[in-house]
């Protein structure tokens, strides 16, 4: 097909789209165009994942049937260098290899590149799916793959933020299922790393932890990051830097005994906590990151670990009285529904979240469970500038209704089901 042809079918619509005047556009207009955009960017993105293909075609020598060669001798174009499409977009060999995934994955999953065409799912799916694909047991991976038809759906009704983590949970069941040992086939990946960097003269520290190790690193990291008080501090990555050194250097100094008791918690409920992952079960730590169910039982017996059981329709026990800030029982409770911000699609963790009340305290809002969200720095501040009308449904969806009128939904990470119901997240995601 001739470049002419090409510009007749699809330029016109794009160069519409570019000359529209953005600083005239109202609230339901951005959004359209928004969705125009994502419609765009999909199909480029589907487009340069075939060129992908087709480089690879050639490099390899699987050509197509040579054209004849005309008068002067014509003769096919010799194949493309590696790495032809990555230089001539200006990217580099990491993000090269990571567009080369996506080409892969598209290749071999058609129902995603619909999505992706139609502007449903962005490249930021197909990242999470190639990832965990690539990374995912030898021995799940066959299984892994046969859940597609799931794998899409999910994809469909997903942030790509809560995506990890239902593909993780998917994993997980498919371990349990096969009795691989997850968790030991993590601990054995763990590895930390350091070196002093010498184009930059920075020592650079970088590794990989096991799900346990992570959580009590954490726990332990950000409980001091929360108590220092470090005026003019360029950045809160600055104070977790220094938090850490202070850390290691202390408990250095003090022996084994001065090193801080980490505080994790492990969201479990009961059923699974007594007879064995299920369906509709929920085995996982605060942030998200499945576990097994016997390591989950392990960490209960220890001190340091905070165990939240969850009881029918997943809906949290014990949340504590109320009182002006949030009670700690309040927070695991919280953290049992929510592992990031609130609003959909954000990723700052629980632990860096503040805990809003819904129905503002100064107006007489109550601090109960029903009438607390938690909201990033960032979007705290967004919904008390916009002067935002927050409230909360039964299931704990966030309904915010701007003052121009327009309303959005933000469902929680783990949503809670009705009592009674044994609705699996895979059920959920295709009713969605």
């Amino acid at each position: 097909m001739s470049d002419e042809v090409v510009m007749s079918t699809t330029g016109h619509e794009l160069d519409e789209l570019l000359a529209l005047d953005v600083d005239a556009l109202d609230t339901p207009g951005l959004r359209r165009v928004i969705e125009q955009v994502a419609r765009w960017s999909g199909r480029l993105a589907s487009f340069e994942s075939r060129l992908r293909e087709r480089q690879q075609t050639l490099l390899t020598g699987a050509r197509p049937t040579p054209p004849t060669p005309g008068a002067e001798g014509e003769r096919p174009a010799p194949s493309p260098p590696p790495g032809m499409l990555d230089g001539l977009l200006g990217v580099s060999p990491a993000e090269g290899r990571r567009r080369d995934a996506r080409a892969d994955l598209l290749a071999r999953r058609p129902a995603l590149r619909g999505l992706l065409e139609a502007g449903r799912i962005s490249v930021e799916h197909l990242d999470q799916v190639a990832n965990c694909g690539r990374t995912v047991h030898p021995d799940l991976a066959a299984a892994f793959w046969n859940c597609a038809p799931e794998i899409v759906a999910l994809c469909s009704c997903t942030q790509p933020g809560a995506l990890r983590r239902r593909l993780d949970a998917i994993v997980t069941r498919l371990a349990v299922a096969a009795g691989v040992d997850r968790a030991e086939r993590r601990r054995q990946m763990t590895r930390l790393g350091h070196r002093l960097d010498p184009a930059t003269g920075m020592g650079r520290i970088w590794g990989e932890l096991d799900p346990d190790l992570y959580e009590r690193f954490t726990a332990i990291l950000e409980r001091s990051v929360r108590g220092r008080t470090d005026a003019g501090a360029p950045s809160l990555d600055w104070i977790r830097a220094h938090a850490l050194v202070d850390l290691m250097t202390a408990g250095a100094a003090a022996g084994s005994g001065g090193v801080q008791v980490p505080a994790v918690s492990v969201l479990i409920d009961h059923d699974t906590l007594v007879s064995g992952l299920h369906e509709a079960g929920i085995c996982e730590y605060a942030d998200g990151t499945a576990l097994d169910v016997a390591t989950a039982r392990q960490l209960a017996c220890e001190a340091n670990i905070l165990p939240i059981v969850l009881g029918g329709g997943r809906r949290p026990l014990d949340v504590g009285q109320a009182r002006r800030l949030a009670t700690v029982a309040q927070r695991h409770a919280l953290a049992a529904v929510h592992a990031t911000c609130a609003i959909e699609g954000c990723t700052i963790p629980f632990d860096r979240c503040e805990i809003h009340h819904v129905d503002p305290w100064e107006n007489g809002g109550a601090t109960d469970l029903a009438n607390l969200i938690p909201l990033c720095s960032h979007d705290h501040h967004e919904v008390h500038r916009r002067e935002s009308v927050l409230t909360v449904t039964a299931d704990r969806t966030l309904v915010i209704t701007e003052s121009d009128g327009s309303v959005t939904r933000h469902r929680p990470d783990r949503r809670p089901s009705r009592d009674g119901d044994s609705e699996s997240d895979s059920d959920a995601a295709a009713a969605a």
